[in-house]
């Protein structure tokens, strides 16, 4: 890590900027060696967004990321980028690779981006190499036709050897979004392409897809719920998911089979046990004292209250349906009345109370005086109300507190997060969520809907 990271909590990056329609780069003169630019960008934002927000405003240049390298030890990172304009460059010189001094890349370095400039797609992916922005542009006027006309903004939200996401901006029509996953979302790809053709009106219009880079192009379809919080947003939200769940329950043979997760309550039941070992194993590494870790005999009783409970709502007859499990205002998109769901990886078949009650905690977050909750709770169950009893809502609106904590955990979806996240960070997120599960399980709405 360097001084500036350890200091300003900022990442520093070395950027290897190769210039427009060359293989040449853009270096900063040192007396007599030339040296890589370099920016610094806030630490835990979108990597990619900020690296080209930071070259825009230092050079007054677009440019996308073609790769990023997380280095070791005390070592800046480094990121190789392609100048997508022709615009004069303010305070760096065009050099050839060769030119840069050895002190700024080491020799794995130097022979990775030299593969990344020859277009070598076997050492990284499709979208670390130079020119791939332009050929998707061409691909994209192919499907959708030539008249289609670009207005130069590219704005890059992802980056990696298999996965982006970029923003075109069109002239006449609106902005088209390309998204690409590899491991391990890989099959979000898939699971787009099934939902878009059975359940088109919950997702942004899908326009073009390309299986050999795993990705596929959208029309944008309104603006991210979190730009536009309040109640009647949230209601329109939690209407459209129901209705989308409801039309998803005779597909669900269909949605296994393209990707989605199995997170029907049988399955989860039978991964409680090895849940309640791994947060034993949480708890017991456990250093801070700011919350008490909870015993083993309470976490194991826990673990049977959460059999019971999935045992308990399998008997209330609620259908499994499309479950989104990473549901929160960024994947939801608003315009006007309408609503529209994005980001699919984590979607899954099972009980869809479960991941309406994950939008009621992002609601209540947003609820200052805690009115939301009974119109949230009443716009969610009208959408069911020709299928399910008010007495199986209300048991399931009861349980699913619990369950949908417990749906996430038993999917160990916390047990696989990046190496960057740490094991301590892993452990203290999952040590708050089982803490919250054993308030639930005390109060008295989860009692009488477990007793009952």
């Amino acid at each position: 890590m360097s001084l500036c990271e350890s200091i300003s909590g900022l990442d520093e990056y070395r950027l290897v900027l190769v210039r427009a329609g060359s293989q040449s780069t853009l270096a900063k003169r040192d007396g007599v060696k030339l040296r890589l630019p370099r920016v610094t960008i806030p630490r835990g934002t979108r990597t990619a967004e900020q690296l080209q927000k930071s070259i825009k405003e230092t050079w007054q240049v677009t440019a996308v990321i073609l790769d990023l390298f997380r280095s070791k030890a005390d070592a800046v990172n480094l990121a190789v980028a392609e100048v997508l304009s022709s615009e004069m460059y303010s305070g760096v010189i065009v050099a050839d690779l060769d030119e840069i001094s050895d002190e700024e890349l080491t020799s794995e370095e130097r022979k990775l981006v030299r593969a990344i400039l020859s277009g070598d797609l076997t050492v990284r992916g499709p979208f670390a190499r130079i020119g791939w922005v332009h050929q998707a542009m061409h691909w994209i006027r192919t499907e959708i036709g030539d008249k289609i006309a670009f207005t130069g903004e590219v704005s890059q939200y992802n980056a990696g050897v298999s996965f982006a996401l970029i923003r075109f901006g069109v002239h006449e029509r609106p902005a088209l979004w390309l998204k690409a996953t590899g491991a391990p979302n890989a099959h979000e790809f898939s699971i787009t392409r099934t939902l878009a053709k059975h359940f088109g009106d919950y997702l942004p219009p899908l326009v073009a897809y390309r299986e050999d880079w795993n990705a596929w192009v959208s029309e944008e379809a309104g603006q991210p719920l979190a730009s536009a919080i309040c109640l009647r947003a949230f209601e329109n939200a939690v209407g459209a998911l129901a209705n989308l769940q409801r039309a998803s329950v005779p597909w669900t043979n269909s949605l296994l089979g393209c990707g989605c997760a199995d997170q029907r309550t049988g399955i989860l039941a039978k991964r409680i046990p090895g849940l309640i070992d791994h947060l034993e194993e949480a708890m017991r590494r456990q250093t801070s004292t700011r919350a008490q870790p909870i015993p083993t005999l309470r976490l194991r009783e826990l673990g049977h209250i959460i059999e019971d409970a999935f045992a308990k709502i399998e008997t209330v007859g609620i259908p499994d349906a499309l479950m989104h499990n990473d549901i929160n205002p960024g994947n939801i998109l608003v315009n006007g009345a309408r609503c529209v769901f994005i980001d699919w990886a984590e979607a899954c078949v099972g009980n869809p109370f479960f991941t309406f009650q994950h939008m009621r905690v992002q609601a209540a977050r947003e609820d200052n005086n805690g009115s939301w909750a009974r119109s949230l709770d009443s716009s969610y169950k009208k959408q069911w109300r020709d299928l399910l009893t008010e007495s199986q809502m209300h048991r399931s609106l009861a349980l699913a507190p619990l369950l949908a904590i417990a749906s996430l955990l038993a999917e160990f979806r916390l047990w696989h997060l990046t190496e960057q996240s740490g094991e301590e960070n892993r452990d203290a997120y999952a040590r708050g969520l089982a803490r919250r599960m054993d308030r639930i399980a005390q109060t008295p709405e989860f009692t009488e809907a477990l007793c009952s």
